[in-house]
């Protein structure tokens, strides 16, 4: 009995996971297949937010992408609790990719 409630808890949570990833298809610039968003995912200008295929964003994730893209990769793993932001606060404009920059405390998953 315990191993039949187990089967209908996975089937529902794959379930309520696929309702989830498919929501955000919509609103954001692009999903790749087998992306998996977690519960929490709070954004800003969805429209310039692109996950490529097999990535994971964990719980409680936000990203922010006013006035520029955000492009997370295929294979990406994005840990809970992580704040992405296209915000500069003043900083000057740096014409290398974040991940080649040297002050940079990010980990970039090659694709």
């Amino acid at each position: 009995m315990v191993k039949f409630f187990a089967k209908i808890h996975s089937i529902f949570n794959l379930f309520i996971q696929t309702i989830r990833t498919e929501k955000y298809r919509r609103i954001l610039g692009s999903v790749g297949l087998g992306t998996h968003i977690r519960e929490g995912f709070k954004y800003f200008s969805g429209e310039n937010i692109y996950i490529g295929s097999n990535s994971f964003v964990g719980h409680d994730v936000d990203i922010i992408a006013t006035g520029s893209k955000v492009v997370i990769g295929d294979y990406c793993l994005i840990a809970e609790h992580v704040f992405i932001t296209t915000e500069t606060h003043g900083m000057k404009r740096n014409k290398k990719p974040m991940r080649l920059q040297s002050s940079t405390y990010l980990l970039y998953a090659a694709s």
